[in-house]
This record gives C-alpha cells, sequence and structure tokens, in this order.
C-alpha cells in the first residue's frame, strides 16, 4: 500500500530511497493502462521505520558487507527499545562506521509481522485503490526460472511480457 501511496503522490524523503528501491533513487513514474495488476505478496515480515516500511532487501544490501550488523537487526527483531537496541549495535565495530541514517534504521527500526487479519484487510484495500482488476501472487525462483506462485497453480513467465512499473509493481504489456 505505501508504493500505491507514492505513485499517488505522498512524499517520501529521498534518504530513504537507498532502503525503497533497487537502485537507491525514488523516481515517481505514471502508471501505465493496464488489464490486470499483479501484487507481489513477499513476505509477511515488515521492516518498520518511523512510518514506513523499508523493503528488506535493500536493507540486507545496504549492511550486508558490515560485520555483525544484519544479524543482530534480525536478532532484535521484535525489540522496539531504541535505547535497548542501541546498546546491542554500539558492541559492534562497523556500527561506529554508519552514517547518521543507518544509525537511526538500525536503532528505531524493527521487525513484525503482519497478521492474516491485516494481510486480508491490505488486500481488499489494495483492491478497492487500484483501477483494474488484481492478481495477488508470490514469486518464487527455481531451476525453470522466475515463476508466479497463485493458488493451486504455477504459471512460468517464459514467453510472458512483463512491464516493470517497479520493482514491486508489474504490468502485462
Amino acid at each position: 500500500m505505501q508504493q500505491i501511496d507514492y505513485l499517488e503522490g505522498r512524499e517520501f524523503p529521498a534518504e530513504l530511497g537507498r532502503f525503497l528501491t533497487p537502485d537507491g533513487v525514488l523516481v515517481r513514474n505514471p502508471r501505465q493502462p493496464t488489464d490486470v495488476f499483479v501484487v507481489e505478496i513477499s513476505t509477511v515480515k515488515e521492516i518498520v521505520f518511523d512510518t514506513w516500511y523499508l523493503q528488506i532487501n535493500y536493507l540486507e544490501r545496504t549492511f550486508r558487507d558490515r560485520e555483525g550488523l544484519l544479524e543482530t537487526f534480525f536478532g532484535l527483531k521484535g525489540e522496539r527499545d531504541p535505547e535497548v537496541r542501541r546498546r546491542h549495535f554500539e558492541a559492534l565495530p562497523d556500527f561506529a562506521e554508519t552514517d547518521a541514517l543507518e544509525r537511526r534504521v538500525l536503532t528505531e527500526g524493527y521487525i513484525r509481522s503482519t497478521t492474516r487479519d491485516e494481510l486480508e484487510a491490505h488486500m481488499a484495500e489494495i483492491v478497492r485503490r487500484l483501477p483494474a482488476d488484481v492478481v495477488f501472487v508470490t514469486l518464487t525462483e527455481s531451476s525453470a526460472g522466475t515463476t508466479l506462485q497463485l493458488p493451486g497453480e504455477t504459471i512460468l513467465l517464459e514467453g510472458v511480457h512483463l512491464h516493470a512499473v517497479t520493482a514491486d509493481w508489474a504490468h502485462f504489456a
């Protein structure tokens, strides 16, 4: 839903781009006309920072080469007290090398799990807000390539052209 908010004009702090997009840059592309939106439900884990939800892949990319930071962040997954979190991170040498935003993300951010009721409410809101039919999927990698996993059905993407509006939204071209 955060992505829909962005496409509909909500302002996002530019400095959060590295935690939200593949290239770290926030670009608002107009939504192309489409007959169906394919919406990926990637995980029930949410990385919450302030009023934002960060992308787990980009958080991992930012900290992967800094010893102990990711392990500590995920180890403190439910801890919401920034002082408790800060004490754990200050024991790590690489924490001193982080910039101000990274320190805030590590100490003020936390992981929570979306409940089934919340997920169902989010899905209903997505359907209500998007101007075309919506198909919810999860994506998996396999030896056959990227596949769409639909309840009880797998569709190989070979031969299907998808136009990626952003990393998380696609429409059939």
